[in-house]
Parts: structure tokens; sequence; C-alpha cells
């Protein structure tokens, strides 16, 4: 990948060089983590980058490969096997998710292996070393919390809200759109709560993701005390410019043809959508339902070209919500709690 330049010249850099023109930018193109983990994993395992190739944007990757650009080989192997280790304790958190919600081990493994055989997974999201395979890890760990403190006798205390708020910043401190996590969940604190604690609670979860977003990303406050407005619109106008970019070399991307390639298997998403209803009224349904929705429509709304790393988030709350209802209706069929007129009426 010709990304695998610019990520190993990111990761070359302190996250505290930010008064450079490149520094700046790669500050404010994605936000910190992944570069705070990348550059400590390096240093750990006293792996040198060494020189990196400039390449040739107006040239194809063929092209680049050919004349010498490629990245050094070892550190961006070294940085995919830490994906793959990243991915796999993300997919470790969703099957402790399974097995919380439906009390046995089989389940776990029901949600996980689709996930663990899906290629697009594998392949794409742990062969980019950016920010993918962490943001997965984090929206893992996020409902692997959530929902632990939901069958909790005080699933929305203050010490819940901040644990579960502080990865919830970790995960918007990878990739913007871990943003969508700090709505779903403040979502949920309006539900749950009651009387004053329906606006105090929300509040606390995005002064708790702010902080945490401000700390792992020195260039918020490199500009001054007020210099974040501009840090922020600076961030903001990257991804626009990504996005028209992406538009004029690739077409821009329909929306039908963006469902098809979010939901290849639309067929299925009527059934998907009986067993979610049939299994409304269990104990897990809530945040997962929330967590879930909120990762479905955001990726639809902001997946503007057909990467495969792009589907993840979606990925992830899809297959949760689907494979937790239908496993749920299948226990209630088992047990004779549900007969088969019921699923379809």
């Amino acid at each position: 990948m010709l990304d695998d330049n610019r990520a190993l010249d990111r990761v070359s850099r302190s996250p505290f060089e930010v008064s450079s023109p490149d520094g700046y930018f790669y500050a404010t193109d994605h936000p910190a983590m992944f570069h705070w983990v990348n550059r400590t994993i390096l240093k750990v395992l006293r792996v040198e980058i060494g020189p990196i190739p400039k390449i040739d944007p107006s040239k194809d990757r063929d092209w680049n490969l050919a004349h010498g650009r490629a990245a050094p080989r070892y550190p961006v192997v070294i940085l995919r096997r830490a994906n793959v280790v990243a991915l796999t304790v993300g997919l470790v958190f969703l099957f402790f998710v399974a097995h919380r919600a439906l009390g046995g081990w089989l389940w776990g493994f029901v949600l996980a292996a689709p996930l663990v055989l899906a290629p697009y997974v594998g392949l794409f999201v742990c062969g980019y070393i950016q920010t993918d395979a962490y943001l997965a890890f984090l929206i893992c760990l996020c409902i692997l919390l959530w929902l632990t403190f939901h069958y909790s006798p005080d699933p929305v205390g203050a010490w819940h809200v901040v644990a579960v708020s502080v990865v919830i910043g970790l995960a918007q401190s990878t990739k913007l759109n871990g943003g969508l996590l700090l709505l779903a969940y403040m979502t949920y604190l309006v539900v749950m709560g009651r009387g004053i604690g329906r606006l105090w609670r929300p509040i606390l979860a995005g002064a708790v993701v702010a902080a945490v977003f401000f700390i792992v990303n020195p260039v918020m406050l490199s500009r001054g005390p007020f210099g974040w407005v501009k840090v922020i619109g600076d961030m903001l106008r990257i991804r626009a410019e990504t996005i028209s970019g992406h538009e004029a070399s690739l077409g821009p991307l329909s929306l039908l043809n963006r469902l098809h390639y979010l939901f290849p298997e639309w067929f299925l998403l009527p059934l998907f959508a009986l067993f979610v209803i049939k299994a409304r009224k269990e104990r897990w349904f809530l945040p997962v339902a929330i967590w879930a929705s909120f990762l479905i429509a955001g990726t639809i709304a902001t997946a503007n070209q057909p990467f495969n790393r792009y589907r993840m988030p979606l990925d992830l709350g899809l297959a949760t919500l689907v494979t937790l209802s239908a496993a749920s209706v299948i226990k209630r069929l088992w047990r004779h709690e549900m007969t088969f007129r019921d699923l379809v009426t």
C-alpha cells in the first residue's frame, strides 16, 4: 500500500511535532491515538524505521513500487501484526459480549467466528497500518464495558459513565467517527436517566470524552487556549478535502451503490429485521441496539467510497445485533417459550 509510506512518516515524528507543515497536517489528518500506540510498539521492539522513500502521487502503485518507492517492509510487517493483535482482542471482547448476553460460551464463538473468517476484515483492516484496527478494538471494548455496567445494579452510575466515556474518548482520538459512540452513549444515558440525571450524565460523558481528546492530541493546545477551535475546523476541512479528492479520482458513489456495497446481503435484511424486532425485550437489547444503530447509520452517512475498511464499524454493529437477536430467538424456540407462528406474527 502506498499509504504505508505516509503512515511510517507520521510514526517517525513525535505527536508534539506540530510546528512544521507536515507535522501539523498529520496531527489534524487523523487524531493521534494510533500514532502513540505505533510509536510505542516500535520503540519497545527497538525497530528503526529508516529512510522512507517519497512516493509520486501522480503515478500509480505499480510505477512507484517499480521505482523503489516502497516503504521499509520490516516496520510495516510489525505494525500489521500489531493490528492483528488489536483486532483479535477486539473480537475476544465481542465473544464476552455474547457470553454475557446469552449465557453460554458457544454463543461467543457464534458471534466472533464470522467476523474472524471475513476476508475483508482480516485483509483490509489489519493490512492498513493506521487507524482502523485500533478503532475496532475500542468499539468492541466500549460495548463490553457498556453492557457489563448495564447488567449492574447501577447501570448509569457516575463512575460507570466515566469509564465508558474514557474508552469513547480514546476511540474518537483514534478516528473521528469514533464520535458515533459518544452520540450513542449519550442517547442511552438520556433513555436510562431519571430527572436531572437525563441532563448531567450526558454532559459528564461529553466532558470526559473532550478531556481525553485534548490529552491524547497535543495539537489541540498548540495554538493557544482557544486555538483548538481552529484545529477542529482544520480536522473537518481535511476530511472534506479527502472526500472531495476521492470523488475527483474515483467518481462519486451513488446512494444505491453505497447501500449495495455496505449491505451485500441486502436480501437478508428483512430476516435480520424480524430477528431484531422479536428480541427487543431481551435485557441486553437496549445498549446493543443503540450502539449498533449509531455505528450502522453513521457508516452509511460517511462511507463515501467502497474501501472495505470503511465498512468495519457497520459490520461490527450489524453482526453483533443480528447474531444476538437470532440466538435469543433460537433459544426461546428451543425452550418452547415461542412458536414459529409467534415469530412471523
